[in-house]
């Protein structure tokens, strides 16, 4: 199993080495090519932001909406592989939301003539007898060669599989992620600010004086009190809740980059409650 090491020990990769593992994505020799570290990193965010994942979900649930239905082309009516080519469809259909999330899915195959009276499965035509979605890790698309991952290298497979490609939306959105999660802790560390900055004032006191109440400060909203000599005080000093309002701004400008990106659009999420959502939606 492939494991990007920038994630081991933190949520995100910093700046730098996304930016180095977005360029392994655009390369004019598949040998430089390398799509795994793009890959964990938008699964991690799918994993951290619960609000990425919804959109994804939403993407995932229209695709399955669409109703389908197989016809033979002449003469427009069911055939007896219907009910065979129906299952793999399905597979395909319930994958499908990977193709633009990642930009590329496949899946084996290997046809075959099906003969079973028993299940009622009959097929007089070469059909799929074996499918099986490929796992984004171990295979690369290049143009309209396909590629598997052994180890570190790129070996060329000429196996039969069904493989689409295509430019991935997370691969727009993997920036905008990374510093709306710094903001957002951001915001978490400016909230517990907003009780106040404790200021440790030194009148005069001895190097033990001081040593005694820098403890005391680290334990003070702990204990609720300290014991220090008169020549140390402390001041607790208000900052300004409203300063803190940019962080809103900048996680609602991430949230609506994300969203555009996925659903084209912002409106699901941003209208109004009482703004003719319904109305516009429709428009839309």
């Amino acid at each position: 199993m492939y494991s990007y090491s920038a994630l081991n020990s933190q949520a995100y990769p910093t700046p730098e080495q996304l930016l180095k593992s977005l360029r392994k994505l655009k390369s004019d020799a598949p040998e430089n090519v390398d799509d795994r570290p793009f890959i964990a990193t938008a699964e991690r965010a799918k994993m951290v932001n619960s609000r990425l994942a919804g959109l994804i979900r939403k993407r995932k649930t229209a695709i399955n909406a669409f109703g389908w239905k197989i016809l033979d082309i002449k003469t427009a009516q069911e055939s007896e592989d219907t009910l065979i080519l129906e299952q793999f469809i399905k597979t395909i259909l319930e994958h499908f939301w990977e193709l633009p999330a990642f930009g590329k899915l496949a899946f084996d195959i290997k046809w075959g003539v099906l003969q079973n009276e028993e299940s009622g499965i009959v097929s007089h035509n070469q059909v799929p007898v074996y499918f099986k979605k490929r796992d984004l890790y171990n295979y690369k698309a290049f143009g309209e060669d396909f590629y598997e991952y052994d180890t570190n290298k790129l070996i060329k497979q000429d196996d039969s599989i069904i493989i689409m490609s295509t430019d991935a939306y997370l691969f727009e959105i993997l920036f905008s992620e990374l510093y709306r999660h710094d903001a957002t802790n951001e915001a978490g560390n400016f909230i517990r600010k907003l009780k106040g900055l404790l200021q440790v004032i030194d009148k005069g006191g001895t190097a033990e004086d001081r040593t005694i109440a820098e403890l005391a400060a680290e334990q003070v909203v702990k204990n609720n009190y300290v014991s220090t000599s008169d020549m140390i005080e402390f001041k607790l000093n208000q900052l300004t809740a409203t300063s803190g309002s940019i962080f809103k701004e900048l996680i609602e400008m991430y949230n609506n980059d994300e969203t555009i990106a996925i659903l084209g659009q912002a409106n699901t999420t941003e209208l109004p409650d009482y703004g003719g959502s319904r109305a516009a939606l429709q428009v839309q």
